[in-house]
């Protein structure tokens, strides 16, 4: 038992296991499924996002993405997507790594983690007190966990608008974020708090299915 448990403990440390300490079990951490993805497009988790993605870009006309967050390194690999009709739209690339403040997908899973994880994540210099396009990052997250989820707008090169909403793991912990990337010439802030309200109930329905 006691190998069992440091072995379970080196997995964990390396994001292919997490422990769900709720229920005192481990499932299969982000680092596992995002190697997953680059070896097969239609893994589990795959197949449970990509129906709510469809969905969500059915409804809005945008692009979407479900965003892995990685324990271990404290940043979010984009696991799954569906891309927008409209002839102008930004081409997500998959399994593209971000840092947790790149955009409101990592804003998202920032809001939602504990002071300890994100305490961690500080002290290993992955996550500073910096402002964002939404004023200072403490400000930023407040504002999240109130409205459920995280708005971005990027200025040029990239010219793209974030938002996202945290997945949470049966024990509260995030597992990544759900959210729309819409090219900033069509981003209107009129209509950000019913997308806002989209990609929240996205995140609950696809945290009710894992």
């Amino acid at each position: 038992m006691s190998t069992t448990h440091r072995l379970l403990d080196l997995l964990s440390e390396s994001g292919f296991v997490q422990r769900i300490a709720k229920i005192h079990k481990y499932s299969l951490g982000p680092d596992f499924l995002r190697i997953a993805a680059t070896t097969t497009y239609k893994n589990p988790l795959h197949r449970i996002v990509q129906p709510t993605l469809n969905d969500l870009t059915e409804r809005t006309d945008e692009t979407s993405a479900f965003a892995l967050y990685h324990q271990s390194r404290h940043d979010i690999s984009y696991h799954a997507k569906a891309d927008s009709r409209q002839p102008l739209r930004f081409r997500l690339p998959l399994n593209q790594r971000e840092h947790l403040q790149s955009n409101a997908f990592g804003h998202a899973v920032l809001a939602s983690l504990s002071d300890a994880a994100r305490d961690s994540a500080a002290s290993a210099g992955l996550v500073l007190p910096k402002a964002t396009d939404g004023g200072l990052l403490d400000m930023v997250l407040q504002r999240i966990r109130d409205e459920g989820y995280a708005v971005s707008k990027e200025n040029e090169p990239s010219g793209v608008a974030y938002i996202a909403a945290p997945v949470r793991a049966i024990d509260d912990s995030p597992l990544g974020a759900i959210g729309l990337v819409i090219p900033v010439v069509r981003f209107e802030r009129s209509k950000v708090e019913a997308y806002g309200a989209l990609v929240f109930e996205a995140a609950k329905k696809i945290g009710n299915l894992l």
